[in-house]
């Protein structure tokens, strides 16, 4: 799965970072293909903005990205870090997921974002997440390459919008954390 991320996504490709020079090109690449990829650069092509990440932690069975500002794309368009993994259930079966935590970038790119008709500012977000869950049960269940014993499915999508002026009056200690909706 983290070897193929860009064959999961119809809308975004990830790539190791390779728009500044070779070395870096090839340092990225073969740190992205190893065993151990925490700290490897991608960066990822997507409609309308686009943005790099890094493997901020990696074990087995996930991993982590980190949104991160860089020379060629500048700031992501979001703040944030996402969760990809999968978990063995009690059945033996195994459940893939995709987590992730962020927000706008600024207030002006969500704005934009709602400008353009996209409604909620996460909607393409939603949208490409939504669509690399259904196409990795398509890659699991297909006939022709399949291995599975058993059928993947897509479980309903749980997303929680965090209200960030609750949030920043947690922060600022005028409330306790368990006043967020969702925070259980």
């Amino acid at each position: 799965m983290r070897r193929n991320l860009s064959g999961l996504s119809d809308e975004a490709d990830f790539n190791p970072y390779c728009l500044l020079d070779q070395a870096l090109c090839d340092r990225e690449t073969a740190l992205w293909n190893s065993e151990n990829p925490r700290g490897a650069i991608l960066a990822l092509d997507l409609n309308p903005d686009d943005g790099s990440v890094i493997c901020t932690e990696y074990n087995s069975t996930s991993w982590y990205f980190s949104t991160l500002e860089d020379p060629w794309y500048g700031n992501h368009p979001v703040s944030g870090t996402r969760e990809f993994g999968y978990e063995r259930q009690a059945d033996g079966s195994y459940d893939f997921y995709v987590r992730g935590v962020d927000r706008m970038d600024s207030y002006a790119m969500g704005a934009l974002a709602s400008g353009f008709g996209f409604g909620d500012s996460f909607s393409f977000a939603d949208q490409t997440w939504e669509n690399f869950q259904q196409n990795l049960a398509d890659y699991i269940n297909d006939p022709n390459g399949n291995t599975a014993s058993t059928t993947a499915r897509v479980k309903p999508k749980v997303a929680w919008r965090a209200d960030f002026d609750s949030v920043e009056d947690v922060l600022m200690g005028k409330k306790e954390i368990k006043s967020l909706d969702g925070c259980d």
